[in-house]
């Protein structure tokens, strides 16, 4: 069980929220040090919470299909 479920959770907007930036070109209006400094973010948060996310993506698909 994971105690820290709250926190975890907003990690996980978080590093939703700068992939959504990233792909609808938001990154493409920063300047070079601050695109830089949300790149490190993404990958630190993809490093300390990446394979919750993709697993959270899957429970989300598996549901979706079993209902």
């Amino acid at each position: 069980m994971l105690t820290n479920y709250k926190t975890i959770r907003e990690s996980i907007k978080r590093f939703r929220k700068l992939e959504e930036e990233e792909k609808d070109g938001t990154f493409d209006k920063l300047t070079k040090k601050e695109v830089l400094l949300r790149s490190r973010m993404k990958d630190k948060l993809y490093n300390a919470i990446g394979g919750i996310h993709i697993l959270n993506m899957g429970l989300s698909m598996y549901n979706s299909l079993t209902i």
